[in-house]
């Protein structure tokens, strides 16, 4: 089974039919086969901040934790990890995708995202 984690902006592509990447976003979700999806909690977080609309907020996070499989969150026992982890980015990225990065590579899933600059980055690290 393979696993995937999906970004913030793959998963809000997918769950809005308005957004300019929707048909990509459900193109390559229904190619994902037999997958183990994971939904970061900080992604979940980001859903929740980004969308100002509250019913599409709500639909947001409700898809979102049915999608997943698994909610992998940055613990108390990974700390040191993420830290030497993250010490070794460069200091453009926000601290939310240097988690997502971190959980990704921590999990071994294949990072889903249409984040350029993340995209890049998962690539050389």
């Amino acid at each position: 089974m393979e696993r995937y984690l999906l970004d913030t902006s793959f998963l809000y592509s997918l769950l809005n039919k308005d957004d300019i990447s929707n048909p990509l976003a459900v193109e390559i979700a229904q190619k994902l086969k037999d997958p183990e999806i994971l939904v970061p909690t900080v992604v979940i977080a980001e859903l929740i901040s980004n969308t100002k609309n509250k019913q599409a907020r709500d639909f947001a996070i409700k898809a979102a934790l049915e999608i997943a499989d698994d909610t992998p969150t940055l613990s108390k026992a990974d700390i040191t990890k993420y830290i030497a982890f993250a010490k070794e980015l460069p200091n453009t990225f926000t601290a939310i995708d240097s988690i997502i990065l971190f959980l990704a590579k921590e999990d071994r899933a294949s990072l889903i995202t249409f984040d350029k600059k993340l995209q890049k980055l998962n690539k050389e690290v």
